[in-house]
């Protein structure tokens, strides 16, 4: 019995060394803030519609349409080495993206919790 605790302990453990490695993070409008300033090599990738960026969109964004045809070709074209910023409309489609890019490999990626719509909020 006292082993098969050990084991479970040993198992969470493990488990949460592997959380602190994955590429993915999700970090609030404040906290993308700070990370943009803090890094101008920073790509930010709207995955908005295109009538969702008409009505705008950050600063030196590439839009990548999540419910494109190509969205998966698109997202394969950029570098997997680089750090991203990923948003969307309120942050689900974002999340999900970063899912699909570290699935792909990508190294450092960011979702930001609350998307566009908070942006805007807190300008």
């Amino acid at each position: 019995m006292k082993s098969f605790f050990l084991g479970i302990v040993l198992l969470i453990g493990i488990s949460a060394c592997n959380q602190t490695n994955k590429p993915l993070k999700t970090i609030s409008v404040s906290q993308a803030k700070k990370l943009i300033s803090d890094h101008p090599e920073l790509i930010i990738v709207d995955v908005r519609s295109p009538d969702e960026t008409v009505d705008g969109k950050l600063a030196n964004a590439i839009e990548i349409d999540y419910y494109g045809d190509d969205f998966d070709q698109n997202l394969a074209k950029l570098d997997t080495l680089k750090k991203y910023l990923v948003y969307c409309r309120s942050g689900k489609r974002s999340l999900k993206s970063c899912v699909t890019m570290a699935d792909m490999g990508f190294k450092d990626i960011y979702s930001m919790d609350g998307g566009y719509l908070e942006w805007m909020e807190e300008k």
